[in-house]
């Protein structure tokens, strides 16, 4: 029976589940059906899945064979749940806007293109989610926000698809320091949902994220980087000309 089996075979098994002679807890098998019959061989189990290329287009033989790759799938699912409630409890409204526009904007990138067949006009994808929220905030929604797809017919790499999701928010009456407190507000309850340290390493370097997060203005990292006054020009100017 064991050689019509294939690794990957999903079976079901009917009977006792007792301990052997030996202590081993067992099924005394009285039925076996096959549930579901592979067609092709699974990666080789002490290797897995290395192909870089086949990772990305066959998910799901990564998450199956792959040890890590489902609990990062799952602590995705947790950030994004905790994005969620933190906004919630800041009092952000969660809304859902239209992913077809007449105009692509909100950013700059080139759009994918469509036609709508009824009216028989011309569309995009969006490419931010930015318009539609700012029309709410006129119309007397004060907190808002959308955690949704955009769509940028772009270049394409490991690290950058051309469909993506994006946060977005908006606060009436707030400034850069409410959306600082905002992010940090989110990262932090982002690494509580997953369980995961303040400190988080990242290739050779270690990320710590432990509150309160530094604060610093543009041209204060500008002069401690560089040396150079960024209020004075030339000398910006003969700094960057040295860099070429």
């Amino acid at each position: 029976l064991i050689e019509c089996l294939d690794l990957g075979d999903l079976v079901g098994v009917d009977g006792m589940l007792r301990k052997t002679q030996t202590g081993e807890l067992s099924i005394f098998a009285e039925e076996i059906v096959v549930l579901c019959k592979t067609l092709d061989q699974p990666p080789a189990k002490h290797v897995g899945l290395v192909d870089p290329e086949v990772r990305q287009r066959r998910r799901y033989i990564d998450l199956a064979y792959n040890e890590g790759v489902r609990d990062r799938f799952l602590d995705r699912s947790k950030v994004v749940r905790s994005i969620r409630e933190t906004m919630h409890d800041l009092g952000f409204v969660e809304i859902e806007g239209p992913t077809l526009h007449t105009v692509a904007g909100g950013a700059a990138a080139r759009p994918f293109e469509t036609h709508h067949n009824t009216l028989d006009m011309e569309l995009n994808l969006r490419i931010a989610l930015e318009l539609h929220l700012k029309r709410l905030m006129v119309g007397g929604m004060e907190r808002v926000f959308e955690l949704g797809r955009v769509y940028r017919n772009e270049g394409i790499s490991p690290r950058h698809n051309p469909e993506f999701t994006m946060l977005e928010a908006y606060q009436a009456f707030g400034n850069y320091e409410s959306m600082m407190d905002l992010t940090e507000a989110i990262i932090q309850n982002s690494l509580k949902a997953i369980d995961a340290s303040e400190k988080v390493p990242y290739g050779d370097t270690q990320i710590d994220f432990s509150t309160p997060f530094s604060r610093q203005s543009y041209d204060d990292l500008f002069a401690k980087h560089t040396g150079v006054d960024p209020s004075h020009e030339q000398a910006v100017r003969k700094f960057a000309h040295e860099l070429g």
